[in-house]
């Protein structure tokens, strides 16, 4: 699971921007970590730069993604149509996450003009309980049965 938390860690992060004139580059990145007992943990950040806004798709999952994600234009335009408004630092907790399932996340940060300067992107796996299993393999309570 460690080593499985450390790929998800290398694999997530920013992409790179061209840099303005006399700015520094807006760069972003997101990381899912803590990945265990059907939870995950999301954290976007900037990385150097400054935003003035943001959008972060948390878990899409990876059975409905139906463009090129490797695309920045693509991420981009799926993270303005999926995403929801955040600010930075952004953390959240993921519950009922599903075991075995591939998710998506994604940021996108805006500059000061409104304009999509960065985004960046996280494909991982949920761990946990199978869906429909209980944690101490039983039936749970039972009621005798009355005849």
């Amino acid at each position: 699971m460690i080593a499985m938390t450390m790929a998800v860690i290398v694999g997530c992060g920013k992409k790179e921007q061209p840099e303005a004139s006399g700015s520094e580059p807006l760069e972003v990145s997101v990381t899912v970590t803590e990945i265990a007992d059907n939870k995950a943990v999301v954290t976007a950040s900037i990385v150097s730069g400054e935003a003035a806004s943001g959008k972060i798709v948390t878990n899409y999952p990876m059975t409905s993604v139906d463009f090129d994600y490797e695309m920045e234009i693509s991420l981009i335009n799926f993270i303005e149509k999926e995403g929801q408004a955040m600010t930075f630092p952004y953390t959240v907790t993921l519950e009922n996450v599903r075991d075995d399932f591939d998710y998506i996340s994604a940021v996108l940060v805006y500059d000061e003009t409104g304009r999509a300067a960065a985004a960046a992107s996280c494909i991982w796996t949920g761990d946990g309980i199978p869906d429909g299993w209980s944690q101490d393999n039983s039936a749970g309570q039972l009621e005798p049965n009355e005849w």
